[in-house]
C-alpha cells in the first residue's frame, strides 16, 4: 500500500523528479570526466569513458520513469495517443465512420426512449409497483364496473386501496367572459387521489368529503400546465371558479406537473368526484343493461346496471385477497343485472363472466396493447441497422489496418507484441465509437419529437433520453467498438513482422469468404428491409384506395357535445334545427345532417338484440348501431340498396331502423330483409323495429378494418336521443367553406364547442397515420440499410483489393488492360451482392411466416417490390464498387512488384 501510495504521488510530480535526476546524472558525469581528466586522459576520450562507465542513460530514464508511476497506465494513455493522431491524420475516413455509427445508435436510442415511454416507464406515483388493474378474465383488458361494486370493493380491502376513474371527457369550460373552450377531464372515487399517492403542488386533491351521491361538493382539481395557461400562474388558480358544462365549480387543487393522466399518452386537465356525473351530465364510455321494469337511473352512482368505472387497485402484500374481493363485491351487481334480464344467453354470459388482477405499474393502455407489433416490427429493424453498422465500421476498420501494414510490421519489429499493436486498433474504434454515439445521443433529440408524431399520433407522450437510454447509448458505443475492432485485432494477432513489411498476403482465402459473406449478409437485410417498406406502403394505398362506402370527398365533419354545453335532450332537436338552418346559408353549404357517432369518429355503440324472424339464421347477438338524422346517407354519400331512408315523420311515428348490408347477410341470408322486426326485450314488445331500408356497407371503425354488420335508428328514436357528429357536404375549396362554417355556427351557438374538424379523406388518412408512420420508418431505415450495404461493399471490395493487389499486378504485367481489371472486380462484386439480393427475397417470402412479423405486415410482401429492393440493391452495389474498382485498375504493377 505505501509503494502504491508512493507511485501515485510520484505520478504527480514527474516533472520535478526528472528535473533531479537530470541534475543528479549530470553531477555523476561529471565527476566521472574530471577523476579520468586527472588521470591523463584528454577532455574528449574523458567525455566517451564517462558516458560509457555511466550506462545507458534513456533506459535510465525509461527505468525511473516506470517507477515513478504506473507503467500499464502510460502504455493506455501512450496507445490513446497515437490511436488519436492517426484518427486526426485521415479526418475523411474518420468522419464517415462516425456518420454510420451516428446512424445506427442514434435509431436505436430513438426506438429505446419512445418504447420505454410506451411500456415501461411506470406512473409518478410512489411505489408504482403495488398497482394492479381490474380486467375482464376473458379478453384480459380493463372492464367497467359499477359505482356500487366499486363501493362494496373499498369496504373489502384496507383503506387507500381503490382507485376509480371514468373514461375522459370533453368538457365545455368558461372562464369569466373568455370563450367556451374544449378541456380533457375525468371523474375519480373519493380515494384515487390518496390510493394512487398523488400530492398536490397546491391545494388539495378529491377527497371521500367531495364524492356523496346526491350532495357533492362542486369543485375541481386541475393541471398544473393547465392553471398556468389560463390564470398566468398556478397559484392565481386556487379558489376562483369556473364553469364546467354550464355547472359552476370552484378550483381547490393542482396535480403536480408530473402526473399527466392514469393511462399512458393522455393528459387531462380537470378531475372531479364521480358523485358530479349527473349535475356534469356525463355519458361517455359506458354500458347498461335495459330491464323491462324500470329505466335506469340517470345517476349512475345509484345504479347498478351502468357500468362505467374502471378500477386500479394499490396491493402492497396480499395479493390473494384482492383477487377474492373484486368477484364478491361484483356478485350484487350480477345478481341485479340478473334479475332485470329476462335473456337466458345474457343471463349465461353473466355467469361466466369473472374477473382478475394484472401488475400496472406503468397504469393501463389500449394503445400500449395494439402498439406490440409494431414495437416488434421497429426493434427487428433498429437490430438490423445495428448490424449493418457494426459490421460496415469493422470492414472499414480492417480496411484501414490492412493499408497500414508497414506502420504494423515496423512496430512488430521493433518489439510491440501483436496484443499491443490489436489494442491500438481497438482504441481507434473506440474513440471512433464514442464519437459516433455523441452524434448519435445529437441525432436522437433530433429524431425523437418527430418519431413520437409519427408513430403515436394524437398521444402526449413524453419520450425523455434519461439514465437508461445513456447506459444503453453507451453499452452500444462499446459494442460497437469491440465489434468493429475484432476483424482488424484478428489480422494483427496472425501477422508476423517481415510479412507486414512485405505485405504478403499470407491469410489465404479466408479473409475473402468472410467479405463476401458479410456483404451477402447486408445485402439480404437491405433487401429485406425495402421489400418490407414497400410491402407496407402499397397495401396501405390498397387500404385508401378501396371503397369505404362513404363519399370521402366534399364532405368535412365536426364533432360536439350538447349534453357538456348545457342542453337538455328535448332541446336537441330545436337546436339541430338552428345548427342546420345556420349552415345552409353559407355558400358552398349544400347539405347538413347528424349523427350519434359517426364515420371514423373513434365512437361506436353496439347492443344485443332479439331476432323476431322465423327465417333468420341468427337468433340473436349483439351489433354495432348508430342513430341518424334523415338526410344524414345523403350527405355522408351512404347508397341506399333497397327500401327507403328515414324521414321526417319517423321520429314520432313506429320504430322502424335500416340496417347495413352485411347485417342483412348475416342474419337473414338469401331472404328479404325489408319488414322483418327485431328488439332488445327477450319476447316481442310494440318497441321492437321494424326493417324499412338496406344501406352499403361502411368501414365505420377503420380503413383497414372490416365493414361491421350494423344497424341504424332515427335518431331521437332509439338509445341515442342526442347528436355528437356533423356532416356537412360542401361545394368549392374547403379553404373557402370551412372558416365562414365555424364562424357561423360559433355565433349562433357561442357555448356550444365544435372540435376535431376534418374531412372524410383527412379522417381516413388520420385513421392510418399509425400505420403510414411505420411504412414511413421502415422506408427511411430500407433506404439508410441500402446505403450502408453499399458502404460495406465499398469497404470489402477494398479490402479484397489490398489483399488481391500482387495478383492484380502481375495481371496487368502480363497484358491484361486496366478496363479488364475493372470489368473483373465489378463483375466479382455483382456475382456478390446478386447472391444476397437471392438470400433477401428467400427472406421476404419465409420471414412473413412468424406470427409477430406477419401481424405487423399484414400478410406476405409482393415479390415485386422485393425485386425492386434487389435491382435498386445492386444498382447501388454497382456505384460503391467503382471506386475501389478504379483504383485498382490504376495500380502501377512494376512499382508493386518491386514492393512485394
Amino acid at each position: 500500500m505505501r509503494a502504491f501510495l508512493r507511485r501515485l504521488r510520484d505520478l504527480f510530480r514527474r516533472r520535478a523528479i526528472a528535473r533531479d535526476f537530470a541534475e543528479e546524472m549530470a553531477l555523476h558525469l561529471a565527476e566521472l570526466e574530471e577523476r579520468l581528466v586527472q588521470g591523463g586522459t584528454s577532455p574528449a576520450e574523458a567525455r566517451a569513458a564517462a558516458a560509457r562507465e555511466f550506462g545507458n542513460v534513456v533506459r535510465a530514464r525509461e527505468d525511473l520513469r516506470a517507477q515513478a508511476g504506473f507503467p500499464c497506465v502510460d502504455e493506455v494513455a501512450g496507445d490513446l495517443k497515437n490511436a488519436w493522431r492517426g484518427i486526426r491524420r485521415r479526418p475523411g475516413f474518420a468522419t464517415a465512420i462516425v456518420a454510420i455509427l451516428a446512424l445506427g445508435l442514434g435509431a436505436a436510442a430513438t426506438m429505446h426512449g419512445l418504447l420505454a415511454a410506451i411500456f415501461l416507464r411506470p406512473l409518478p406515483v410512489p411505489r408504482p409497483q403495488e398497482l394492479y388493474a381490474v380486467v375482464n378474465a376473458e379478453a384480459g383488458a380493463p372492464d367497467r364496473l359499477g359505482r356500487g361494486t366499486v363501493r362494496r370493493l373499498e369496504g373489502l380491502l384496507p383503506e387507500r386501496s381503490v382507485a376509480g376513474y371514468s373514461s375522459r371527457l370533453d368538457c365545455i369550460v368558461q372562464i369569466g367572459s373568455q370563450a367556451a373552450a374544449r378541456v380533457a377531464g375525468r371523474l375519480v372515487t373519493g380515494s384515487s387521489f390518496a390510493t394512487l399517492g398523488i400530492a398536490p403542488a397546491l391545494g388539495r386533491g378529491i377527497g371521500p368529503q367531495d364524492d356523496v351521491p346526491g350532495r357533492p361538493t362542486h369543485v375541481v382539481v386541475v393541471s398544473l400546465a393547465w392553471a398556468g395557461k389560463c390564470f398566468g400562474s398556478p397559484a392565481a388558480a386556487l379558489g376562483r371558479e369556473i364553469v364546467v358544462n354550464r355547472v359552476p365549480v370552484t378550483i381547490v387543487g393542482i396535480v403536480p406537473a408530473a402526473f399527466r393522466d392514469v393511462t399512458v399518452g393522455r393528459r387531462t386537465d380537470l378531475w372531479f368526484a364521480t358523485a358530479l356525473q349527473p349535475a356534469l351530465r356525463f355519458d361517455a364510455d359506458y354500458s347498461e343493461a335495459l330491464g323491462d321494469d324500470r329505466p335506469n337511473d340517470p345517476d349512475w352512482n345509484r345504479e347498478e346496471r351502468i357500468s362505467w368505472i374502471q378500477l386500479l387497485l394499490r396491493v402492497p402484500t396480499d395479493l390473494a385477497a384482492a383477487r377474492r374481493a373484486v368477484p364478491q363485491a361484483w356478485e350484487a351487481q350480477r345478481e341485479e343485472l340478473m334479475r332485470t334480464s329476462a335473456d337466458p344467453v345474457f343471463h349465461e354470459r353473466l355467469k361466466l363472466r369473472s374477473w382478475r388482477l394484472i401488475a400496472a405499474p406503468g397504469g393501463p393502455s389500449e394503445f400500449r396493447a395494439g402498439f406490440h407489433s409494431t414495437a416488434w416490427l421497429l426493434a427487428g429493424v433498429v437490430g438490423v441497422m445495428l448490424i449493418l453498422v457494426c459490421t460496415n465500421v469493422s470492414g472499414l476498420l480492417l480496411v484501414r489496418s490492412m493499408s497500414r501494414h508497414r506502420e504494423i510490421g515496423v512496430r512488430l519489429a521493433i518489439g510491440a507484441g501483436s496484443f499491443r499493436v490489436a489494442r491500438l486498433c481497438f482504441f481507434e474504434a473506440a474513440i471512433l465509437s464514442g464519437a459516433g454515439g455523441l452524434a448519435g445521443w445529437l441525432l436522437a433529440g433530433w429524431l425523437r419529437p418527430a418519431a413520437t408524431r409519427m408513430l403515436a399520433p394524437g398521444l402526449d407522450l413524453e419520450v425523455i433520453l434519461g439514465g437508461q437510454s445513456i447506459l444503453l447509448m453507451t453499452g452500444l458505443a462499446l459494442l460497437a467498438a469491440v465489434f468493429s475492432a475484432l476483424a482488424p485485432a484478428l489480422w494483427i494477432s496472425k501477422t508476423e513482422p517481415l510479412q507486414a513489411l512485405s505485405g504478403n498476403q499470407f491469410l489465404g482465402r479466408a479473409p475473402v469468404r468472410l467479405s463476401r459473406l458479410l456483404v451477402v449478409a447486408q445485402f439480404a437485410l437491405a433487401v429485406g428491409l425495402v421489400a418490407v417498406a414497400a410491402a407496407l406502403g402499397g397495401e396501405l394505398q390498397r387500404a385508401l384506395a378501396a371503397d369505404p362506402g362513404f363519399e370521402r370527398y366534399g364532405v368535412v365533419t365536426a364533432t360536439f357535445d350538447p349534453a357538456s354545453a348545457g342542453y337538455a335532450p328535448k332541446e336537441v332537436p330545436a337546436l339541430l334545427d338552428r345548427l342546420q338552418t345556420a349552415a345552409r346559408r353559407l355558400p358552398g353549404v349544400q347539405a347538413v345532417s347528424f349523427a350519434a357517432c359517426g364515420i371514423l369518429s373513434g365512437s361506436q355503440s353496439s347492443s344485443g338484440i332479439q331476432i323476431r324472424s322465423v327465417q333468420a339464421r341468427v337468433a340473436r347477438g349483439s351489433y354495432q348501431h348508430d342513430s341518424i338524422e334523415p338526410g344524414y346517407l345523403r350527405v355522408a354519400g351512404i347508397p341506399l340498396l333497397a327500401g327507403r331512408d328515414f324521414v321526417a315523420g319517423d321520429r314520432a311515428g313506429p320504430p322502424v331502423v335500416l340496417v347495413s348490408a352485411a347485417f342483412a347477410r348475416e342474419i337473414f341470408g338469401n331472404c328479404d330483409p325489408i319488414g322483418q322486426t327485431f328488439g332488445f326485450d327477450a319476447q316481442p314488445s310494440k318497441r321492437d323495429w321494424t326493417i324499412v331500408g338496406v344501406v352499403a356497407d361502411v368501414h365505420m371503425n377503420g380503413v383497414r378494418d372490416p365493414a361491421p354488420p350494423m344497424f341504424y335508428l332515427a335518431l331521437g328514436q332509439g338509445l341515442d336521443a342526442s347528436a355528437h357528429f356533423m356532416a356537412v357536404r360542401f361545394e368549392g375549396a374547403e379553404a373557402a367553406v370551412l372558416p365562414a362554417l365555424r364562424t357561423a355556427l360559433a355565433r349562433g351557438e357561442p357555448g356550444l364547442v365544435f372540435g376535431n374538424w376534418r374531412t372524410f379523406e383527412q379522417r381516413m388518412t388520420d385513421n392510418l397515420s399509425g400505420d403510414f408512420a411505420t411504412a414511413h420508418l421502415a422506408a427511411v431505415f430500407g433506404a439508410c440499410a441500402i446505403l450502408l450495404a453499399g458502404a460495406g461493399v465499398a469497404a470489402s471490395l477494398g479490402y479484397l483489393v489490398v489483399l488481391r493487389r500482387r495478383e492484380l499486378a502481375l495481371r496487368m504485367a502480363i497484358g491484361a488492360s486496366p478496363a479488364r481489371v475493372l470489368r473483373s472486380i465489378l463483375r466479382d462484386s455483382l456475382h456478390t451482392c446478386a447472391w444476397g439480393g437471392a438470400v433477401g427475397l428467400a427472406a421476404v417470402w419465409l420471414v412473413p411466416m412468424l406470427p409477430v412479423v406477419g401481424s405487423a405486415l399484414h400478410g406476405r410482401p409482393g415479390m415485386l417490390p422485393a425485386l425492386a429492393a434487389a435491382a435498386i440493391a445492386l444498382a447501388t452495389a454497382v456505384v460503391a464498387a467503382w471506386f475501389p474498382a478504379r483504383r485498382a485498375a490504376r495500380i502501377d504493377p512494376v512499382l508493386m512488384l518491386k514492393l512485394e
